[in-house]
């Protein structure tokens, strides 16, 4: 497996969800939102010379920077939920488990601090902003594909990494065989790395599968032969 990188930008969609479950007020004339967020980063003096969509991650990045996972937390998710990833050995999926639950602590702490601005501010949900920005974040070939209504599987890789190379002729036989059954995605990590940081992504290739409601019921990291490949879709429904 090929490592890659560190997570550095937090996905627009998540910003999107914090500013959305803000709930209308209907008082005043006053959108919490990216102009409000803007402010907040000012203030804390981390915004310096940055486009406004970059000083709201920056500042994200800032009131979530003290967030961690234990060692501790990472096995016991994994003691819980063996059979979500499949039975993999600890050491193989470790480090998949901390990034997603570094991710959820990190949005803990944005929502906290997003908590105490809405007791400081009285404010309303500029709908439309959040709308369309969320319809852009929704704009890639992972989300597509799985709010299609087929099942789907995604792989995470790169050319040139041998497992990843390895992967291509069995993705391309299940396209051929479950043309109208299966949708099959490959996902350039250094070309989507946003996309990539949103899902986990730590190493490639990494095979992500999601059934009919776009829900995420399995994923293995690594080479994965055609036949174990076969088995998983065959508990979706996929044969």
């Amino acid at each position: 497996m090929a490592r890659i990188f560190d997570v550095v930008e937090y996905p627009n969609e998540m910003r999107n969800e914090i500013v959305h479950r803000i709930p209308e007020t209907g008082a005043g004339d006053f959108r919490i939102g990216s102009q409000v967020i803007v402010r907040e980063a000012q203030a804390a003096g981390v915004a310096g010379g940055l486009s406004e969509d970059q000083a709201v991650q920056r500042f994200f990045r800032h009131v979530s920077e003290n967030a961690s996972v234990s060692e501790t937390e990472v096995r016991d998710f994994y003691d819980a939920n063996k059979e979500m990833v499949g039975g993999a050995p600890f050491d193989q999926v470790s480090g998949a488990i901390r990034q997603v639950l570094l991710q959820n602590k990190q949005e803990e702490a944005v929502q906290s601090h997003i908590a105490a601005l809405q007791k400081r501010l009285v404010v309303y949900v500029n709908g439309e902003w959040v709308k369309s920005q969320y319809a852009l974040a929704r704009d890639n070939p992972v989300d597509k594909a799985r709010t299609s209504g087929r099942p789907t599987l995604i792989e995470f890789g790169a050319s040139g990494c041998v497992p990843c190379d390895m992967m291509q002729p069995i993705l391309d036989k299940l396209r051929k065989n479950h043309s109208e059954r299966l949708n099959v995605v490959f996902v350039h990590v250094g070309e989507e790395k946003i996309l990539a940081a949103r899902f986990g992504i730590r190493a490639i290739p990494v095979q992500v599968f999601f059934d009919r409601q776009g829900k995420e019921v399995f994923r293995h990291e690594g080479f994965f032969a055609e036949a174990e490949v076969n088995k998983v879709l065959a508990k979706m429904g996929v044969q």
